[in-house]
């Protein structure tokens, strides 16, 4: 399973001014939920993603940056 960086999807988060909280209302699913998605613990389903573009006014040529970039490990060399 891959592990995503949401970084960018929860600035833009911020900047649209929603709470987890109201954004899950926006959306239809439970905070808690929404939270876990957020937090990589759970994905993102299709269905899911379609809502948040629509509401966070995401264009299709965004969603990937936004919803599949893939997280990188840090790595100290010695």
């Amino acid at each position: 399973m891959y592990s995503y960086d949401y970084r960018l999807l929860k600035k833009r988060i911020k900047q649209y001014r929603y709470t987890v909280s109201g954004l899950a209302n926006a959306i239809n699913v439970d905070r808690s939920t929404l939270s876990r998605k957020l937090n990589g613990s759970s994905e993102f389903s299709q269905k899911d993603i379609i809502k948040l573009t629509k509401v966070l006014n995401l264009s299709p040529y965004q969603v990937y940056k936004y919803f599949f970039t893939q997280k990188v490990e840090k790595t100290l060399q010695k």
